[in-house]
């Protein structure tokens, strides 16, 4: 970077202003907000923020844009067209996704039950939507596999990468799981299983190692 960026990984900056999320873009000369959004996500703000310099420098040279043209709700590349699809760089991946009734988004018929072991019965799924088969109970913030038939969680995501944080329950031992992806190569480290797939022992609170691409 050839500017200064204020770091506050101890969050006092954050912690001392009365505010939840981070501020949104206001168009000063003319008094209203352009832009507001709470939470993760970049490709909306990054359009909004480059029509907010525009607007303001006429004819300024600005930089390639990174994100392809896409929906505000992060569509696939092609639903909006536009000045941010030319030389961009990548595209919008798929956000933080969160396994639990305070954060998570279901993609059953019915949402999460709150803490109460339930069968569930995948229907399909879409991207950044959580997918239960099986008998699971859902707490907080997380899903607990219930058994004692088989069962799994799905989801789909788009980017360079995934990574998902596993625990056995306290009181339960070792527990074997087996993970299967499609269009992307078996995670570094893991053992493949003769059906497909990779299997991996969770003996303690870890992430799983991040595989290919979608």
């Amino acid at each position: 970077m050839e500017y200064r960026v204020v770091l506050d990984n101890d969050r006092a900056i954050w912690g001392g202003l009365p505010i939840a999320s981070a501020p949104p873009l206001s168009d000063r000369p003319r008094g209203y907000i352009r832009h507001d959004h709470a939470g993760e996500g970049g490709a909306a703000a990054t359009r909004a923020i480059r029509a907010a310099l525009a607007d303001a420098a006429p004819g300024a040279a600005l930089l390639p844009p990174v994100f392809l043209a896409a929906g505000d709700d992060g569509g696939a590349a092609g639903e909006g067209e536009g000045e941010a699809a030319v030389g961009a760089a990548c595209t919008p991946g798929t956000p933080e996704l969160f396994v639990g009734y305070y954060r998570g988004v279901s993609g059953n018929l019915g949402g999460f039950r709150e803490d109460e072991a339930v069968d569930f019965s995948d229907p399909g799924y879409r991207e950044g939507f959580i997918h239960l088969q099986g008998r699971w109970r859902v707490g907080a913030d997380a899903a607990h596999f219930a058994g004692p038939g088989p069962g799994y969680l799905r989801v789909a995501y788009r980017g360079d990468a995934a990574n998902a944080v596993l625990a056995p329950d306290a009181r339960s031992r070792p527990i074997v799981i087996r993970v299967a992806q499609t269009g992307t190569a078996t995670p570094p480290g893991v053992a493949t299983t003769a059906a497909g797939g990779a299997r991996i022992a969770v003996d303690a609170p870890r992430p799983l190692p991040a595989a290919g691409r979608r």
